[in-house]
């Protein structure tokens, strides 16, 4: 039955993620409103989780409905108790020392037979819940309570974690199902370890994300120590139980240890390793056959006595350090936890992951490839074409285009055919204050300034270690920070404010603008060497009104998108829309009509979207020309016409298109804001009587 599943379908359901939540909320919402559908046909599920919704739903279970209950008899349950009377007692013992754990969590464990049967439940009894009722005896299968994380953990020997939108009955709302299965010396499904923990909301923060990925980590454990202890009690009924306990407590711990992905290890008073898990050899060098006897903590640091004054303090501290052989050592965070009587416990991970984490915390993601960008239009086929020449050059890109065009996308699209493994981080230099542009950029050291962190914070620059740094808005960077900058791009290092050291950084430049730079570094407003070390390659992406119909194929993607979203049939445009939408000039470009495409789609009443369902701002723009008031200085036909009077009239148009915005308005006219304030005030034009 193993091989039903692929380890990336398997994977899928091992991580617990916001995303992973929405898809799965989306379609357990479509599934309650199209019962006969068959989920194994929606595209974005899980084939796991769609193949086990449709056998529930053959074996009659309703998906929004509780489940009525089936217990075996009396007599049953006691035979099958008696059977596993040895797995009964090792699963006793393992859950016992987490009782006050997991009664404080409100959470609750239980244990399965091979047939679907609760053998045993430890918890605290929660009220008002039939799934919680603790009773042993009860028929855990498919077809008595549809999908859930034991069942599936039992179909394919692995550990699952099922979120409440993904399990099948009514049962399971707000709950998280966490299962590991026990096998016994054949590789056969004897038993499964199961806990389930409530969710108190649907948002899922970093913390609760993390919780989960812990417990599915614990959950492992226990099954695996559990599994190990029956073997050995089947194998060698000559131990004695105090022997069997002590042993299954040591090689849960070394099993659990050994889980997670720190190095973790403990010192002495003096500094000496007693003992560190396997991470902790890899990150340290030490082979797995390497005994510690006297090996000291010193010899894998440069830095000991800041290390041995922090473990003097007898305080919790984080600090960065090189650690290793010396031939091999890497950059690491090391957090120091203090032991009651003497030495400590020290975490050990690679700066590089710790950024890598931040990295997806601060939200870098580039979900987007080049397959994702919609377009038929030759310019932009053409850009496509030189965007994916350029991805796999390791030399800055440069993309030009007005606001709302998709520089982000573009960006994120190179990113991901470039082959680089490490992530994308996006920064805006003009969406922060100019005084934070350069921590956020170059990172800070602790006690750089008032309100820093005091363990210090990385920049962006080196968050994109072995990865993209994409910088939007890089017109807007300050003309101060450009030869910092500069300098780091030539040489591939960066300094920390408040740091003396520099760190080496792997990373490749994508940036991206909606202004002339070659005409700003002409006016000194931008520095010509960063400007030409930029635009080694240089993209322009069109605007949307020179693409032609791709208008019509992007507002149709955006209209059936929006309606899958929210559950609808999705509508059509009529004949008279499409040809509006393509004598419309979309100032703000792709993302303008995509919000008019949503709300177009909330406005239409039937299947069809017409004319009158589009916003009214941009509707207006189609109405019949107004008659000229008299005001309006207009030359007459017979007269000559000055320069002057052209640029008076192609602003005044400008803000009339934009409605008084004046940056919209110079981008239109494709003149700096500069200059069009200048113009303004020659010709007394105000935005707001325009």
């Amino acid at each position: 039955m193993k091989s039903e599943a692929t380890d990336k379908n398997l994977d899928w359901l091992r991580v617990v993620t916001k995303e992973r939540w929405e898809l799965m909320a989306e379609c357990r919402d479509y599934f309650l409103h199209h019962p006969d559908s068959d989920p194994r046909e929606y595209p974005r599920l899980n084939p796991i989780i769609a193949a086990s919704w449709a056998r529930s739903q053959a074996a009659g279970l309703h998906i929004d409905k509780n489940i009525p209950e089936q217990f075996v008899s009396p007599q049953q349950l006691k035979k099958i108790q008696q059977r596993d009377a040895v797995l009964l007692k090792i699963a006793h013992d393992v859950f016992e020392p987490f009782r006050n754990l997991i009664n404080l969590t409100g959470y609750r464990l239980y244990l399965f037979d091979k047939d679907g049967v609760m053998l045993f439940t430890q918890g605290r009894q929660e009220k008002n819940n039939r799934w919680f009722s603790g009773k042993p005896g009860k028929i855990c299968r498919e077809d008595t309570v549809g999908t859930c994380s034991h069942v599936l953990s039992m179909r394919y020997l692995e550990p699952i974690q099922l979120l409440s939108v993904e399990q099948y009955g009514a049962v399971f709302e707000n709950m998280i199902g966490t299962a590991a299965p026990i096998c016994d010396a054949d590789g056969n499904i004897h038993a499964t370890v199961v806990l389930n923990q409530r969710i108190a909301s649907l948002v899922l923060t970093d913390n609760y994300r993390e919780t989960c990925a812990h417990t599915l980590g614990l959950v492992a454990s226990m099954a695996e120590a559990i599994e190990l202890q029956y073997r050995l009690v089947k194998t060698s009924q000559r131990l004695c139980q105090s022997n069997i306990a002590q042993q299954r407590a040591s090689e849960a711990l070394s099993v659990m240890l050994n889980l997670l992905d720190d190095g973790i290890l403990s010192i002495d008073g003096h500094g000496n390793i007693t003992n560190l898990n396997k991470m902790a050899r890899q990150l340290l060098s030490i082979g797995d056959k390497e005994k510690l006897t006297g090996v000291n903590i010193a010899e894998f640091t440069d830095d000991a006595p800041r290390l041995y004054k922090a473990l003097a303090a007898g305080n919790q501290e984080v600090m960065e350090l090189d650690m290793g052989r010396r031939q091999t050592r890497t950059n690491c965070q090391v957090v120091i936890y203090p032991a009651k009587t003497s030495g400590a416990i020290l975490k050990i991970n690679r700066m590089k992951n710790i950024n890598a984490s931040m990295s997806r915390r601060v939200g870098s993601q580039s979900p987007y490839n080049f397959n994702d960008i919609i377009g038929e239009s030759s310019l932009i086929k053409r850009t496509l074409e030189l965007g994916k020449r350029f991805a796999v050059i390791d030399e800055a890109v440069l993309i030009c285009g007005e606001s709302g065009t998709g520089k982000e996308l573009l960006a994120q699209a190179i990113h991901n055919a470039s082959g680089r493994q490490g992530p994308f981080v996006a920064l805006n230099c003009a969406a922060l204050p100019r005084d934070l542009i350069e921590s956020e950029l170059f990172g800070y050291e602790s006690g750089s300034f008032t309100g820093a962190d005091k363990n210090g914070r990385p920049g962006k620059i080196e968050l994109a270690n072995e990865g993209t740094l994409f910088l939007d808005e890089i017109g807007d960077m300050p003309l101060e920070l450009q030869p910092v900058f500069l300098r780091v791009l030539e040489n591939k290092e960066v300094i920390r404010i408040g740091g003396r050291q520099s760190r080496k950084v792997d990373f490749r430049i994508v940036a991206a603008t909606n202004r002339d730079l070659q005409q700003m570094q002409l006016q000194g407003l931008f520095r010509s060497d960063l400007y030409f070390r930029l635009s080694v390659l240089t993209l322009q992406l069109p605007p949307l009104r020179q693409r032609g119909t791709d208008i019509v194929l992007l507002a149709k993607f955006f209209i059936g998108k929006y309606c899958r979203k929210i559950g609808v049939k999705e509508k059509k445009l009529t004949v008279e829309a499409e040809e509006w939408l393509c004598s419309y000039p979309w100032p703000g470009n792709v993302r303008q009509l995509e919000n008019a495409m949503i709300y177009a789609a909330n406005v239409a009443a039937g299947d069809s979207i017409d004319i009158h369902c589009f916003p009214e701002s941009i509707q207006r723009e189609k109405l019949p020309a107004q008659p000229v008031h008299e005001q309006t200085d207009v030359t007459p036909r017979n007269e000559w016409i000055t320069l002057a009077d052209w640029e008076k009239q192609a602003i005044r148009h400008a803000l009339e298109r934009t409605s008084g915005n004046v940056t919209q308005a110079a981008l239109q006219l494709k003149i700096s804001k500069a200059t069009i304030y200048k113009k303004m005030r020659e010709y007394q034009i105000h935005p707001s009587r325009n």
